[in-house]
């Protein structure tokens, strides 16, 4: 029964606790503080009625920043790439695009393969790309300045945030470049005490105390690749030049032990000839 549901937690991706509860409670505290300055911000600019909604999308960028912050995808330039170019797309579909349904599925789709070839992937940004088309009469009539105000400054205001917020704290510091880590010696496979299983994963992930976005059999999958292609890489590559090569030196070496063998057959058939001559002139022969 235990083994069912280890099963059926990895299946709905019910993962184990690998963050203590003062991580959680400070993830909690710096989206806060985020959140609350873009709505400082909002209400400032865009009045009261108008600060939730325009920034609906930047909820869900505050959990990664915060909560992940050492998370691919909670990067600087995922960060505010994928919100500039997401936007520009939205807003270009819904100027050329009549139909809105058709105009919202383009511009979300295309606001992902925009980010994959940028390498900005950020996944509230297909949630800008959206609000471009849906946004209503407020959002359109921005047109382009829609890119600029408010999405790409409130993401702005959220990474300041999440800088000066993270700075307080070593193993959170933001972006992920600044966290200091002691630099560890690579152990090669050949030199590990032991098979590295997903239990020291899940305990290393633990230790860390920092969310990141993999699970413990993910690693061991990454570790078994790279075990597998060190080996490849560092097997020794026989070309077709170097066969010819080696065959040609190992006909050569056979030929000349076969001159030696011959060489050695020929010194004891003279060894024994004289022996005998030598015998048949002792007898008086």
């Amino acid at each position: 029964m235990q083994k069912f549901w280890h099963e059926f937690f990895l299946l709905i991706g019910l993962g184990d606790n690998a963050t203590s509860h003062k991580e959680k409670l400070l993830s909690g505290i710096g989206a806060a503080l985020g959140m609350y300055a873009i709505v400082l911000f909002g209400t400032h600019y865009a009045g009261a009625e108008q600060s939730v909604w325009l920034t609906a999308s930047i909820g869900a960028s505050a959990v990664l920043l915060f909560a992940a912050p050492h998370g691919a995808l909670s990067q600087p330039w995922p960060l505010l790439g994928g919100y500039l170019v997401s936007a520009m797309v939205g807003v270009s579909c819904q100027q050329l695009i009549a139909d809105s349904g058709l105009a919202l599925s383009v511009a979300v789709g295309l606001a992902i393969v925009a980010m994959h070839y940028l390498r900005c992937l950020h996944p509230p940004g297909g949630a800008a790309a959206l609000l471009a088309v849906t946004g209503g009469a407020g959002v359109t009539e921005q047109g382009f300045g829609f890119v600029l105000m408010p999405v790409l400054a409130n993401a702005l205001i959220l990474m300041t945030v999440a800088v000066v917020f993270n700075a307080f704290f070593a193993w959170r510091r933001y972006p992920a470049h600044l966290a200091q880590r002691q630099p560890r010696p690579v152990i090669r496979t050949a030199q590990r005490a032991a098979v590295l299983t997903e239990e020291d994963f899940a305990a290393a992930l633990q230790k860390m105390d920092s969310f990141i976005d993999v699970t413990p059999e993910d690693l061991q999958t990454l570790v078994e690749l790279a075990d597998e292609h060190a080996s490849r890489r560092l097997r020794p590559v026989i070309k077709p030049l170097d066969t010819v090569k080696m065959l040609r030196t190992l006909f050569r070496r056979d030929a000349e032990n076969s001159k030696t063998r011959k060489a050695q057959s020929l010194s004891s058939q003279a060894k024994e000839q004289a022996k005998s001559s030598t015998v048949e002139d002792d007898n008086g022969g």
